[in-house]
């Protein structure tokens, strides 16, 4: 790609709001760990309201969706040199490792990163047990 298409597609690109997920896929940054009982994910999501992000659990597949709001105020009268942070409305959609709960899941959100815990659902197996004929 040439640098003189290059400012004219990102322009495209930010008007269809598509940056974000070219310059980083993986938006917001998310820990998955498990244990016997419980499904943890933290997801580094700083300067998001807690109340502009939510979260959408279907079957194997947690959806997270929000916003990332830039304050107008503090920047009214400056003119960017760089801008390296998002903002923005984002999307993730989230393939768990297991089967989960719908039911006590928990979320709590501290100091930019959102916590949250999801119960595992029991697997249960079936053993066929052959007799003699």
């Amino acid at each position: 790609m040439s640098f003189a298409i290059r400012p004219r597609m990102l322009f495209i690109l930010e008007r269809k709001g598509l940056t974000q997920e070219l310059e980083n896929p993986q938006f917001p940054p998310i820990d998955m760990y498990i244990s016997k009982e419980t499904l943890y994910l933290e997801i580094e999501i700083p300067g998001v309201e807690p109340q502009d992000v939510s979260l959408t659990l279907q079957g194997s597949h947690l959806i997270i969706e929000g916003i990332k709001r830039e304050k107008e105020e503090s920047h009214k009268s400056l003119s960017f040199i760089r801008m390296e942070r998002f903002f923005g409305p984002f999307q993730r959609y989230i393939d768990l490792p297991r089967s989960v709960k719908n039911q006590g899941v928990k979320a709590s959100y501290k100091k930019g990163v959102l916590y949250i815990q999801i119960p595992l659902q029991r697997e249960e197996r079936t053993v066929e047990i052959e007799g003699e004929d």
